[in-house]
């Protein structure tokens, strides 16, 4: 027969160890990644050339809105998120940007994003935009 003491302890030890295993993991490695939402593509202006922007205010996400006034792009409360936006310029075929992955790694804020090309006879301005947690510190854009 078991003693209940032994069974209480195991369970505690076994709940510690699964509450404080991840959380050491995070601090060894100093690396977990960052929930978003895409928001929709069609709100946004054409760019030229490639562009990578973090915004935190209104002003600033306006400022890459393709007619606000026509066709605003969705309500974002700037207190609780930022919006982060990739663009890959003009291409001379079809294409498709997608920001693939946000993560921290140490001090920095990692984008990580995709260019796919495909052959059409029209100009492509890829883009994506994201809206995820209330962010700030430095951010690197890596192409994958």
């Amino acid at each position: 027969m078991m003693n209940l003491k032994s069974k209480g302890i195991s369970g505690a030890v076994i709940i510690v160890c699964a509450i404080l295993l991840p959380i050491l993991f995070i601090s060894i490695t100093n690396e977990f990644l960052i929930q978003f939402e895409t928001l929709p593509g069609n709100s946004f202006k054409r760019h030229e050339s490639e562009t990578f922007y973090v915004i935190n205010s209104e002003e600033e996400y306006l400022s890459i809105a393709r007619d606000p006034s026509k066709s605003p792009p969705p309500s974002i409360d700037f207190t609780q998120f930022t919006v982060i936006a990739v663009f890959g310029g003009v291409h001379g075929s079809g294409s498709n940007l997608e920001i693939t992955k946000l993560q921290f790694q140490g001090s920095k804020i990692l984008v990580y994003y995709k260019i796919e090309l495909y052959v059409t006879a029209v100009l492509s301005y890829p883009g994506d935009v994201v809206k995820t947690q209330k962010l700030e510190g430095e951010f690197e854009f890596i192409k994958t």
